[in-house]
């Protein structure tokens, strides 16, 4: 009698690769730092004035940038396709 067991993979599964768990450490890092970044910041900022909108303005001059570029960036690369762009042109 022969049984058919699906085996269902953990959700911690991809950590056992090396590669992986290190990037994924070294982001998990990268973004605890940029919130304790957003929160001295903003901090900081309630001791130089206490207008509400100052310190909302704050916290939108640290994640605009990313959303100006990272929006244009990947319409650029879902344009681009999956083959390189040319940096250069090809030499006859």
């Amino acid at each position: 009698m022969t049984t058919n067991q699906h085996v269902v993979p953990s959700e911690w599964t991809p950590l056992h690769i090396a590669a992986f768990r290190a990037i994924w450490f070294a982001s998990l890092a990268a973004n605890v730092e940029t919130w304790f970044q957003n929160v001295g910041g903003v901090w900081l900022m309630t001791r130089f004035a206490a207008s509400p909108l100052l310190i909302a303005l704050m916290q939108t001059a640290t994640t605009l940038p990313v959303f100006l570029v990272g929006l244009p960036a990947g319409a650029l690369a879902d344009h681009q396709g999956s083959s390189p762009p040319t940096v250069t042109p090809p030499y006859r």
